[in-house]
């Protein structure tokens, strides 16, 4: 009988469209998937001999049982951001080095089945747009189980990437725009300008026919163009990653190795004991880090094995104080809701070029609506500032926020006393990424933000070509959803519906 009402009929053909997608969503390079699809996560943990330990403790129910908040669990944690009595210290920091010797089998792999959080990913080669390009760029097997704990970083990763690319866009429809307001005369004496060539439409097809099939490869070029110094990231909601934070610094290892970057962990599950804190990680190495058996050997030639690392002399707590040079990574935690904390990040640290939402439930959670509506007007306060590059105001940033530095951070001009360049321009509103389980989650997640928008807004439709460029100068944006190729290869199987869903399994790009 409901299907004689046109709004049910239409529900249930899209339902059943993303049932047929089963399979595919299920489709993955590694060999113990079969097992992740189709029992729950405590059965094929305990058959990967993992089941609540380390790394793996909150990927099944009964691993929430081992603590009663998030962060809990979180390894070294307690101890880096513990403060001296008198409340006042620098960021808590430590070398990659000692990190991974303090971790020991915090993940429980062998060296050569996880990837090397020392080392950074070799240079030279493409950038992975899928499971199976980061395991050939990490030198990792497919019998490593690794992806399962990788799913939120490596969508932050992808998140980065569109950032580069939505600008290097920007940069050849800026191009074109030029040439076809060239000057006649220059067009009649057959001369360019310095900078501009008349073919910038031919070349620009060739890029994306390239970039198709390098997709279809599983990788993509790396970074054309020098990424934001420090590149601030805004992850929105953390929970189990606070547990897991190691596995965030996998994202320095794989953008360049000179990007410093500021990952901000914001949300109400962030522990009273880390509000306000941070912790700085140093550079990875440029090569191999010489430990045995380690991934990282299948990517540089054989280094002299990794030397242990003292703690220099008068240091409290014993910690090394790590280098603030180009290529760290720091974390900070905050907690509350992201909206009313935003003034206060931009006053201190400027505007994200990045925000990132895992799993974040919009349309389930109202809780999200002013988060939503505050993006949505940066969105709006684009359309006065297209872009900001170095010494540029853009207006987005919070009040009394230090513009002599090329990325819009007074903490940069405080630490450095110099801007830092930053070659290109990048948009004024950040590229937003919301994942969730199911595909019917992330559609209703898109109407959400399509009435937020309302007239402001193109949409692209799922699973299509992108048909709304975001950041045009317009003040529009594009909202697009599609399957995340970083999805977790487990399936979540529910007890109400049969629907496809993974942790991390849709995409919705705000851009």
């Amino acid at each position: 009988m409901h299907r004689n009402a046109l709004g049910h009929a239409e529900e249930c053909d899209r339902m059943a469209a993303q049932a047929s997608r089963r399979q595919e969503l299920a489709t993955h390079p590694f060999t113990w998937t079969p097992a992740t699809h189709l029992q729950q996560p405590c059965s094929w943990l305990q058959q990967l001999g993992l089941h609540r330990c380390g790394a793996w403790l909150h990927e099944c129910p009964c691993g929430g049982a081992q603590g009663e908040h998030w962060g809990d669990a979180a390894p070294l944690l307690r101890t880096l951001l513990a403060r001296p009595a008198d409340g006042t210290s620098p960021p808590a920091a430590i070398s990659r080095e000692q990190l991974v010797q303090q971790l020991g089998d915090w993940l429980g792999l062998p060296p050569g089945q996880a990837p090397c959080l020392a080392s950074q990913a070799p240079s030279s080669c493409a950038s992975p747009t899928d499971w199976d390009g980061y395991y050939q760029l990490r030198g990792l097997a497919p019998e490593s189980p690794v992806a399962l704990l990788l799913d939120a970083a490596l969508t932050a990763y992808a998140t980065v990437l569109r950032l580069v690319q939505e600008a290097s866009r920007h940069d050849q429809q800026q191009r074109v725009q030029f040439e076809q307001q060239e000057p006649l005369q220059y067009l009649q004496q057959g001369q360019q300008r310095p900078g501009v060539q008349h073919d910038a439409q031919q070349q620009q097809e060739q890029q994306q026919q390239q970039q198709q099939q390098q997709q279809q490869q599983g990788r993509v070029r790396g970074p054309s163009r020098e990424l934001p110094q420090p590149l601030v990231i805004h992850w929105l909601g953390p929970q189990k990653e606070l547990d897991q934070w190691p596995l965030l610094l996998e994202l320095g290892c794989l953008l360049p190795l000179h990007t410093t970057i500021q990952l901000h962990l914001i949300g109400p599950e962030v522990p009273s004991w880390a509000h306000g804190t941070s912790v700085r990680v140093a550079a990875p190495l440029a090569g191999g880090c010489g430990r045995a058996g380690c991934s990282c050997a299948r990517q540089y030639p054989p280094a002299a094995p990794m030397a242990a690392v003292s703690p220099p002399q008068g240091k409290a707590n014993g910690q090394q104080r790590a280098s603030s040079a180009p290529g760290s990574q720091e974390l900070l935690f905050w907690r509350g809701q992201y909206h009313e904390l935003t003034a206060e990040l931009a006053e201190r640290y400027g505007p994200p070029h990045v925000v990132v939402a895992p799993n974040a439930g919009l349309a389930a959670y109202t809780s999200w609506v002013p988060t939503l509506q505050h993006l949505a007007a940066a969105m709006r306060q684009q359309a006065a500032s297209p872009q900001r590059s170095c010494g540029e105001d853009t207006g987005a940033r919070g009040p009394g926020t230090d513009t002599s530095s090329g990325t819009g951070s007074s903490t940069a001009c405080r630490s450095g006393g110099q801007a830092q360049q930053q070659q290109g321009r990048y948009r004024a509103a950040p590229i937003c990424c919301f994942t969730d389980y199911s595909e019917e989650a992330v559609h209703r997640a898109q109407q959400l933000c399509q009435h937020l928008l309302a007239c402001d807004i193109k949409v692209a439709a799922a699973h299509l070509t992108r048909q709304a460029p975001g950041g045009d100068g317009g003040g529009r944006a594009a909202l697009e959803s599609r399957v995340n190729p970083f999805r977790k290869p487990a399936a979540v199987l529910a007890a109400d519906n049969r629907l496809p869903a993974a942790s991390n399994g849709f995409a919705l790009w705000w851009l």
